[in-house]
């Protein structure tokens, strides 16, 4: 999974794991349903780039329901 924490959103930022290593986490801004898709691995992963927030309108269900239980949001 730390393998993995390396590639989170760099289609959109390729400086973001990086960023968030050097700077001990950060912040996700997303709006309505956010994280569609299920995937547990990178979810996992995002927790170990970041842990201070994510802040979004809505959370996809299934998403939101691995989030919980890969202790991510509580």
């Amino acid at each position: 999974v730390p393998y993995y924490s390396n590639y989170c959103f760099i289609n959109v930022d390729p400086e973001f794991p990086s960023r968030c290593k050097e700077q001990g986490g950060g912040v996700i801004v997303g709006g309505a349903n956010y994280g569609q898709g299920s995937s547990v691995s990178m979810q996992r992963s995002f927790r170990c780039i970041w842990r201070k927030a994510v802040l979004c309108k809505s959370f996809a269900r299934i998403h939101k329901a691995n989030l919980v239980n890969s202790g991510i949001i509580r």
